[in-house]
């Protein structure tokens, strides 16, 4: 399925397609690619975080929690990180690709965000790369520097596909989580064993860097990636 329309974002004619590729399990996704008339810049595809994102990217304001309603963003209010990143970049003349994690395929697709039926990070993976492909083949990609920008645990995907592919020429990485592996076998799930048991070091001191007086996440974060890459 594909719908094709125009658009007019400050200024800059944009033709945005939507579409459906296969995934894992042979289920459909949907993807969204963004065109400026003045192809200027990159051809960016964007990879959501977590293992489950729709295809704007939308963070509820609330989620309801048992009978209780959880505010989730600052306001309160939802919005969709992946429309204001594809919106900027496009005015700057990128092609931009972002696609959804939900299938209509899967059995849990209507009890998204709380369940989702594809959760494994290795499947979430093989998803990456079906639309890192569908990117790749867009005739108005191929002529085009190719850039991955991921955020969260999405940037653990953009390493993978720029480890795999040699043709992509930068990568933009926002809040990346779990970025550094414990061994061979490792998807990422280690990394806060690792960290539980440098908290539990009597003298947890010698990992604050900056001073402070505390002890903060990036901190055992970064003590976790020298300890990795002293192993190489």
């Amino acid at each position: 399925m594909i719908v094709t329309s125009l658009l007019l974002v400050t200024s800059i004619l944009v033709t945005t397609e939507t579409f459906s590729f296969v995934g894992p399990n042979g289920w459909e996704f949907q993807g969204k690619m963004h065109v400026p008339e003045n192809q200027t810049g990159p051809a960016v595809l964007m990879i959501g975080g977590g293992i489950g994102n729709d295809l704007h990217w939308t963070t509820p304001g609330t989620l309801l929690v048992g009978e209780e309603d959880k505010q989730i963003t600052i306001s309160g209010k939802s919005h969709e990180d992946a429309t204001i990143l594809a919106d900027a970049l496009v005015s700057k003349g990128c092609v931009v690709m972002h696609y959804s994690t939900v299938s209509k395929d899967d059995p849990k697709c209507d009890l998204f965000p709380y369940e989702l039926g594809l959760t494994d990070p290795q499947s979430v993976m093989e998803l990456a790369r079906a639309a890192y492909k569908t990117f790749r083949q867009h005739p108005d990609v191929q002529n085009h520097t190719l850039v991955i920008l991921g955020h969260s645990m999405g940037a653990q995907r953009a390493v993978l596909l720029a480890k795999e592919n040699d043709e992509i020429s930068s990568l933009v990485l926002l809040s990346g989580a779990q970025m550094t592996a414990t061994g061979k076998d490792d998807h990422g799930g280690n990394v806060h064993r690792k960290a539980s048991a440098l908290l539990s070091e009597p003298e947890l001191d010698v990992y604050d860097f900056d001073k402070d007086g505390e002890v903060r996440l990036w901190e055992i974060s970064g003590v976790l990636a020298i300890n990795a890459r002293n192993k190489l």
